[in-house]
C-alpha cells in the first residue's frame, strides 16, 4: 500500500472507480486531485463529521468501503482532504491508514493519500 501527502494543487486520482474521498472537518474539497477526471460517478464521499468518535467513522468507512463492493468494485484510493492543521480535531491519520489497510474490499496495491490545504 502507498501513503502519499500531497498538495491539493497536485493530481492525485487517475480513475473514479474505487475511489473513496475523506473529507475531514473544515477541509476543501480536493479539485486538483481528480484534474483529467471526467466522470467521478464512482467517487464516494465519506465526511467525518465534528467532534465525531473514531469508532463511529471507521464503522461508516466500514459500511460505504462494502456497498461499494457489493457493486463489484475494489477500493483502489483513499483521498483525505485535511483540513487545516491545528483548526479542528479530526481522525488520527496513522489509525486512518491502518484502517484502510486492514480493510477486506481494500486493493493490496492501493494508496492513501492526504491531501494537505493550501493557505492561500
Amino acid at each position: 500500500m502507498n501513503v502519499t501527502k500531497s498538495t491539493a494543487n497536485d493530481s492525485a486520482a487517475t480513475s473514479p472507480a474505487g475511489c473513496v474521498v475523506v473529507l475531514e472537518p473544515g477541509a476543501k474539497w480536493p479539485e486538483q486531485a481528480f484534474a483529467g477526471v471526467g466522470d467521478r460517478e464512482g467517487v464516494a464521499v465519506v465526511p467525518v463529521s465534528p467532534g465525531e468518535a473514531a469508532e463511529h467513522f471507521f464503522k461508516r468507512l466500514a459500511r460505504q468501503f462494502a456497498h461499494i463492493a457489493a457493486n463489484g468494485v475494489l477500493i483502489r484510493t483513499v483521498i483525505v482532504a485535511c483540513a487545516i492543521s491545528g483548526t479542528v480535531h479530526s481522525i488520527d491519520h496513522n489509525q486512518l491508514v491502518a484502517h484502510v489497510q486492514n480493510h477486506t474490499h481494500f486493493a493490496a496495491n492501493g494508496s492513501v493519500i492526504f491531501v494537505e490545504p493550501t493557505t492561500d
